[in-house]
């Protein structure tokens, strides 16, 4: 019995799991009371997610994805901003929604982590009028006013730049002007504040296919060697997660594994750190039948993925991300167990839609907690935690939460007290421990 009881800690595996969610700024979330955020990362919490990026603490396309291209792009701030028209090109607007200091102060209480994000604006090569140069410097502006107003926050470990690269081979030639202009003096910067904070990006790739003439994307090789002369040039960025694509992008998990292999490769070389972004969400039937391979952000166009194809999306990519460490687009419209991103209100809208989120939350939630764990080959070897089910470990029924937790701590128990009555500098009286007695010291001269 003592053997099987040693063995638990072994055999005992969690599942790949997230560690880290995407939190967009919706219309419906940013007027969250601070009671509301406490319940979210809560729910978060529940489920192993103990890092948040907000991808975007302004976005010109708030609140109803409608961006004017003109010679000044309006920015919408989630904090009592002051940088006004003081950077050419943009003009920051303060919406009156302090979502970034609420996020911040739930994140605080739980221990949480948080990537705070620049700004969602045009990029430059995806028609956008202001220059890399315009770019870097509202980023700048807005990573000072974000320090300055928040950086006593714990929880804040790093920026996120909201400028998401594509593979597209035309910007091969373009990646030490990027990197110049854009990713090393924003990466230099936010070390400037504090070495240990963290620059974090996160690209996108897409299957290259030569025989087709309008495929403009770059090979898995041809995208690594990219991203190391753009990391060689912009050294203090330290953490890229690029996006797997497949909600958006078309991309299966063959892509996936080539795109993602060729880049740790290169992160491995350099000393970087590679995360992953699981996409979370789907096409819907009305995208399927409008759009051939891109599905706009909207409530009808996207929905919550089939969880069987999340599963394999995290199983595939954990063991290419640095630690296992997988982050997912997004929390509020397609996981969080209370989301209003898309409810009803809308023409855009299913009525149904709200629902969804909250019943994928389920499934995760059972997944993480109650899951597979360690492979098997029969009952014994799976002891306190089950049964043998394909080779797999599966929670006996009703052995979750406490009951689980003190089986563990009796192994754990058993395997000291072994320990030590094998100790020769123990000494035991029967059964009673009466101390651990110093090692004779070695005879010196």
């Amino acid at each position: 019995m003592l053997s099987l009881l040693a063995s638990l800690s072994a055999t005992t595996t969690r599942p790949p799991a997230l560690s880290g969610v995407f939190l967009s700024a919706y219309e419906q979330n940013v007027a969250f009371s601070q009671q509301r955020w406490d319940a979210e990362l809560d729910a978060m919490a529940a489920v192993g997610i103990h890092t948040i990026i907000i991808g975007e603490s302004a976005s010109s396309t708030w609140p109803n994805y409608s961006t004017p291209l003109g010679e000044r792009v309006r920015v919408y701030a989630f904090w009592p901003t002051q940088i006004g028209a003081s950077v050419p090109g943009y003009e920051m607007v303060d919406t009156g929604h302090p979502f970034v200091e609420r996020v911040l102060t739930a994140a605080d209480a739980r221990k949480m982590s948080v990537v705070l994000g620049n700004a969602d604006v045009p990029w430059v090569d995806q028609g956008g009028n202001q220059s890399w140069a315009m770019q870097a410097a509202l980023s700048r502006a807005i990573v000072d006013e974000l320090w300055s107003l928040y950086g006593h926050h714990p929880s804040i470990v790093g920026f996120y730049n909201a400028v998401e690269l594509s593979c597209d081979v035309r910007n091969q030639a373009l990646s030490l002007q990027i990197a110049d202009a854009m990713f090393a003096p924003f990466a230099a910067h936010v070390k400037s504040l504090r070495p240990t904070l963290r620059a974090v990006t996160s690209p996108y790739y897409r299957p290259a296919n030569a025989s087709d003439p309008h495929n403009h994307q770059m090979t898995a090789e041809q995208w690594a060697a990219f991203w190391r002369r753009l990391l060689e040039a912009a050294p203090d960025f330290d953490t890229i997660a690029p996006q797997d694509g497949l909600g958006a992008g078309g991309n299966n998990l063959t892509t996936v594994r080539a795109y993602l292999g060729a880049l740790r490769r290169v992160t491995q070389d350099l000393g970087r750190t590679l995360w992953s972004n699981v996409e979370l969400f789907a096409a819907s039937p009305h995208c399927a039948q409008v759009h051939a391979d891109y599905c706009p952000a909207s409530c009808l166009d996207r929905r919550p993925a089939d969880f069987d194809r999340v599963k394999a999306q995290l199983a595939a990519e954990a063991p290419l991300a640095d630690g296992g460490f997988l982050i997912s687009y997004e929390w509020h419209a397609y996981l969080s167990p209370t989301s209003t991103a898309c409810n009803g209100q809308s023409p855009a809208s299913s009525p149904d839609w709200h629902t969804l989120p909250a019943a994928q939350y389920r499934r995760y939630q059972h997944y993480v907690n109650a899951g597979i764990t360690a492979a098997c080959v029969s009952d014994e070897s799976c002891n306190l935690n089950g049964r043998c089910v394909g080779g797999r470990c599966e929670c006996r029924q009703g052995w979750t939460g406490r009951r689980l937790r003190r089986a563990r701590s009796d192994a754990d128990g058993a395997r000291r007290a072994a320990r030590l009555r094998h100790d020769p500098y123990h000494q035991h009286d029967g059964a009673r421990d009466v101390g651990r007695l110093d090692p004779p010291r070695p005879y010196r001269r």
